[in-house]
């Protein structure tokens, strides 16, 4: 297999979307354990659980919204056959 300048682009951005989501967990893993404390200690107990299953409604609501997309462009193209030929 060579190296083309498409497969380059192509590795460039999983390289690109992998360095996103280790940013994102390290983010979550170094900044949820603090705004939780910080949430706790603010507001009590039962506030950061309030907080978490908002968080998840929220969370649900947008991978909701992102599913129907994502549907649409994987349904697969109907294969239109003219009248006569050989298919």
């Amino acid at each position: 297999m060579s190296a083309t300048p498409s497969s380059l682009v192509h590795v460039a951005l999983i390289v690109r979307r992998t360095a996103r989501a280790g940013f994102g967990f390290a983010a979550a893993s170094t900044f949820g354990p603090v705004l939780a404390a910080w949430l706790y200690a603010a507001a009590g107990d039962d506030s950061v659980w309030y907080a978490c299953g908002g968080l998840g409604v929220l969370l649900a609501a947008g991978f909701a919204s992102l599913r129907a997309p994502i549907v649409a462009q994987s349904t697969p193209a109907t294969t239109v056959v003219e009248e006569g030929s050989a298919a």
